[in-house]
């Protein structure tokens, strides 16, 4: 309920302020080069978010969350460890670094505190989450895993946006695999069929 109703009311926000975002996105003068992280970057940045999880969770108490908690907890600190990738880039200024691990801190620590706000708030109102069976933790274990490959190809796609081969993938990407063309290949031909 907690992220269905932050995910609503940040999507909102989003929506009526782009046209601001998008002037103030016009006016700012270009920065230099932008501070690409490599590989080692990345694993630094990947290593401190998971510090900040175990820590917080420590502090907030994980053995009193429920693994589907834990693991919405794994997903955002797995966007965490994206915004610190940026600043812990080897090109990227020291205030970068600290303004990003500043974040990382804050944005986790609210995480955990909506979090525990919430259990507080729905105790006695609603059910405990059910333990999960096999097909749960399949699907805990897969959504987790997804979320941190997608974050680990996020952190070096501008690495490997330079790379000779990645100039014909993107045509592919930009095309989305061509999956659309053959799903509208797939409906237009079975809506003849059935049409006839």
């Amino acid at each position: 309920m907690l992220h269905i109703v932050a995910h609503s009311l940040y999507k909102a926000h989003s929506f009526l302020a782009s046209g601001g975002a998008v002037e103030r996105v016009a006016a700012i003068r270009r920065p230099g080069p932008v501070a690409i992280p490599g590989a080692g970057a990345v694993a630094r940045a990947f290593l401190a978010a998971l510090a900040i999880y175990v820590g917080l969770g420590l502090a907030f108490g994980f053995h009193h969350k429920s693994p589907q908690a834990i693991a919405l907890g794994a997903i955002l600190i797995f966007g965490v460890a994206y915004m610190l990738a940026q600043g812990f880039a080897d090109a990227a200024p020291r205030a970068l670094t600290r303004r990003t691990a500043v974040y990382a801190l804050a944005a986790s620590a609210a995480y955990f505190a909506l979090q525990q706000a919430a259990s507080w708030a729905t105790a006695g109102t609603l059910p405990p989450p059910p333990a999960p069976g096999p097909l749960q933790w399949t699907l805990i274990v897969l959504a987790v895993a997804s979320f941190g490959v997608v974050a680990v190809v996020q952190a070096m796609f501008p690495l490997w946006a330079y790379h000779p081969a990645s100039a014909g993938l993107r045509v592919h990407l930009s095309n989305g695999f061509y999956a659309n063309a053959l799903f509208d290949r797939a409906i237009g031909g079975w809506s003849t069929r059935k049409a006839s």
